[in-house]
């Protein structure tokens, strides 16, 4: 599987920082997270989703960022993902609260279409 596009010029934060923390000759006060200031790359559930059998590598970092804005940021409980190798796409589940019941999410890029229509294949 390819590496997710232009992951390597993404960061958490600003650049010039060369890990969390800890500032370096030159820093403008700015983190990067992780020794090698890309923590993303390296992160063990982007990895894992890069690992499924899902070919469009913006739609695995779609659902990463996603992955990361519930559980992260906004502290959503039980948050796990599935590929779904037929449709390629990988979904999200999780509970808002802890009482909730599951939510299901399917995170796409912005370019890709969806339709309630099922389409005919020739």
């Amino acid at each position: 599987m390819e590496p997710v596009a232009g992951l390597e010029e993404r960061s958490c934060g600003p650049s010039g920082s060369t890990s969390a923390g800890t500032k370096q000759p030159g820093d403008q006060g700015g983190w990067a997270g992780g020794a090698s200031g890309n923590w993303m790359a390296t992160h063990p559930t982007l990895t894992e989703m890069m690992s499924l059998d899902i070919s469009d590598s913006t739609q695995i970092y779609a659902a990463f960022v996603v992955y990361l804005d519930l559980l992260e940021g906004r502290n959503w409980h039980e948050v796990n993902y599935v590929g779904v190798a037929e449709l390629q796409l990988i979904c999200l589940h999780a509970r808002e609260k802890e009482q909730d019941s599951l939510q299901v999410m399917v995170p796409v890029p912005v370019h890709v279409l969806l339709s309630h229509e099922r389409e005919q294949v020739q």
